[in-house]
């Protein structure tokens, strides 16, 4: 799904929704699905191109009809994918397309809750001695070893994506007092005091009183391949706070450029720690850093981690885990085992000759 599709998919398309047309005409129960190719180095190698703003590839998007102030967002590969497939099921559903679109994707019962019905979740197994059930490898072997690893990474994986979407409902609620704080309230104040002739009162109070939290909210920025990190603490409680902040890194694949303030710890594991001194009552800290070295889809949120204050006062953040201090760079440089000897292949002619000799 790198693009727009032409009339040659269109072609290809209609052979297939025919025949099932017909065969439901003369009683089949036909299924009849529409895949989105979705994977693969293409999209990568286009969005990178983008990123780089190499004019071919911007002349090609700029061709298919892509607003050019859109087309910068193609150096995200993600995009890719958010924009085409979607206009391809717009363009199938328009051409009246016999798919039963209600297929695609799971019931949510009520509109909420957990979704319901049958999925299909792709797993990568990556090994050098993967078993597989035939020499054909086409299915790795369902051993009691891969399926466990299996249900522990799916399990683990639920888990992270259960902390990022409530993570991600904490801050949007907060958010919403945050404008209200930042924005309506000053401007309350202000066409308030004007109307009755008086100074515009301080909101210090008020604005405590409404949040009373320590509000840590991340953007990520990417530039000739350069990701600005800008963390900024904001203080909404009555007393001044100080805190230390941590971010968790990506382990490899990157370096850390300019940094402010100076962190008080830099691990080779992808640890860092800031010691962020008295920050007053609604006054705001702020810590940036680069990292040198990613694709822009690689890194768009940091996990971040407090300690040295109740969590509970804490909205965009994480209290410290308890295994923080393990260096996980200790367990990856573990010693490989020897390898295993090759036993020499024996030849039959060879020792059936020698049995005679004996006798």
């Amino acid at each position: 799904m790198s693009g727009y599709q032409h009339v040659g998919f269109g072609l290809s398309f209609l052979r297939a929704e025919f025949q099932s047309r017909f065969r439901r005409m003369v009683g089949f129960n036909v299924l009849h699905p529409q895949g989105f190719h979705c994977t693969g180095l293409p999209i990568l190698g286009a969005a990178k191109r983008v990123a780089e703003g190499e004019g071919r590839q911007i002349a090609i998007l700029r061709d298919m009809g892509v607003p050019a102030k859109d087309i910068p967002k193609f150096a995200d590969p993600a995009h890719w994918i958010d924009v085409f497939p979607s206009a391809t099921l717009e363009d199938l559903r328009s051409l009246g397309a016999a798919v039963d679109w209600r297929r695609y994707g799971l019931e949510q019962r009520g509109g909420s809750g957990v979704p319901f019905g049958p999925a299909i979740i792709l797993v990568h197994v990556c090994s050098t001695k993967v078993p597989y059930t035939s020499e054909a490898k086409e299915a790795a072997a369902t051993i009691p070893e891969i399926m466990t690893e299996l249900d522990l990474a799916l399990k683990e994986s639920g888990r992270r994506l259960k902390t990022h979407l409530s993570k991600k409902a904490r801050r949007e609620k907060t958010r919403e007092k945050f404008e209200i704080v930042q924005k309506i309230l000053p401007q309350i104040a202000a066409k308030s005091a004007n109307i009755v002739g008086k100074k515009v009162p301080s909101l210090d109070a008020t604005i405590t009183k409404i949040m009373g939290v320590v509000w840590i909210e991340e953007a990520v920025a990417f530039e000739k391949g350069t990701h600005t990190v800008t963390i900024d603490v904001h203080n909404f409680t009555p007393a001044g706070k100080k805190l230390n902040l941590h971010a968790l890194l990506p382990r490899n694949g990157w370096k850390l450029g300019k940094v402010d303030p100076k962190p008080a710890e830099v691990r080779d594991d992808g640890k860092i720690t800031w010691e962020l001194k008295r920050i007053g009552s609604v006054e705001k800290a702020t810590v940036t850093f680069e990292l040198l070295g990613l694709e822009k889809g690689e890194y768009d949120e940091s996990d971040l981690y407090v300690s040295g204050i109740p969590p509970e006062l804490v909205i965009g953040a994480e209290p410290l885990p308890g295994d923080w201090e393990l260096n996980y760079k200790e367990f990856e440089q573990e010693e490989a085992p020897p390898p295993e000897e090759e036993e020499e292949e024996i030849d039959y002619d060879e020792a059936a000759e020698k049995e005679l000799g004996d006798e």
